[in-house]
């Protein structure tokens, strides 16, 4: 029998897409993600350890034997002696080199216990909160701000009516900390600045300025690091003597010495949210000016501090005297006034000071 000569369609089954779905692909990168971050997490912690091992090792040769060899004489002969423990230069080389280690090592892989940064973020920034309402509340004086049970009783904080005021009412562009020496003006300051820094935003830099690196050093890094005044965040601040930048809460803060007119040019093309500043007198005025400029974030605020000077001295008739026209403002503490020290000591240093430098 001849067929008719037409061929049927051939039905074809539906074949599947051989492309994954959208949601199938997107488990799959999830996957991989994760799997990324738990090994870059366990690479980071091998290399905290190998860092740590490598501080130990250079803990070891600061009092190990050594040998010592240099090129002297006229004819620049190679001599070497043995000693029994290495030069004290090279002694100071090996604790800052072995310093560096511990601090990366710890960067990579903190240590345990105590709170985190996070934790430590949130304890700042409700402390903040509560000071604030607190301060307010204090100044109304009705008990509350439902006229109930005050949010943060103030009397129970080991600062000072005057320090805890201050604190919660650092919310100018310029906030200013001025009188006498072991006034308490120093802490306060210290702390409204890293609440500051605790709720501080991605956008611009975070800067501490002062006569030199070292006086940064001595009057704010080191008592930020002090566990007795700070508590938990002490090991949320980070800095290896000599270095330009440390780290405070996991924020990079640049370092900027101003001892003279020349150290403006330090400031100039950076955009800065937060700033510091001790010993504001101390520091040249165009300086001073630049880094205003330069603090251009909105809501950009600057914490300063200072010892009396003179009376004609910038800072206090273009800016102090000022405060009224300016956002701004200061506060001054006198020595009477530092919760922290005992009477006699106060008698005795009150004594002690004359002038602009006696404040009571």
């Amino acid at each position: 029998m001849r067929s008719s000569g037409r061929r049927r369609p051939c039905r074809r089954s539906p074949q599947r897409s051989s492309h994954p779905s959208r949601s199938t692909r997107a488990a799959e990168v999830a996957v991989a993600t994760e799997v990324r971050r738990a090994d870059l997490a366990a690479r980071r912690t091998a290399l905290a350890l190998a860092l740590q091992g490598d501080a130990e090792q250079l803990r070891a040769q600061l009092w190990a034997p050594c040998i010592y060899g240099e090129f002297a004489g006229k004819e620049g002969m190679w001599q070497q002696v043995d000693l029994d423990r290495p030069r004290f230069a090279d002694q100071r080389q090996i604790i800052t080199v072995k310093a560096t280690a511990i601090q990366q090592s710890l960067k990579l892989a903190p240590a345990e216990g105590g709170e985190g940064v996070e934790q430590v973020k949130s304890m700042l920034g409700a402390l903040g909160e509560a000071v604030t309402h607190a301060v307010n509340d204090d100044d109304a004086d009705d008990g509350g701000a439902d006229g109930g049970e005050p949010v943060l009783n103030l009397d129970r904080l080991p600062l000072s009516r005057k320090q805890l005021r201050s604190i919660g009412q650092a919310t100018r562009r310029i906030n200013l900390w001025h009188g006498s020496v072991r006034s308490g003006k120093t802490i306060a300051s210290l702390l409204a600045f890293v609440i500051a820094v605790a709720g501080a935003g991605p956008s611009g830099l975070i800067i501490i300025c002062g006569r030199s690196l070292q006086t940064i050093e001595r009057n704010c890094l080191e008592p930020l690091q002090d566990t007795a005044l700070f508590g938990p965040l002490a090991r949320h601040v980070v800095h290896t003597r000599g270095a330009t930048t440390a780290t405070i809460l996991g924020r990079t803060v640049h370092l900027i010495g101003a001892a003279d007119a020349r150290a403006e040019g330090r400031l100039r093309g950076l955009t800065a949210q937060l700033a510091y500043v001790d010993e504001a007198t101390l520091l040249p005025e165009g300086f001073w000016t630049q880094l205003l400029a330069r603090l251009s974030v909105p809501g950009a605020r600057l914490y300063a501090t200072t010892n009396p000077d003179s009376p004609r001295h910038w800072l206090k008739g273009g800016y102090i005297d000022r405060a009224a026209e300016l956002n701004l403002r200061a506060w001054h503490f006198k020595l009477s006034g530092n919760p922290s020290l005992s009477p006699e000591y106060v008698a005795d240093l009150a004594a002690e000071y004359v002038g602009l430098w006696r404040a009571g």
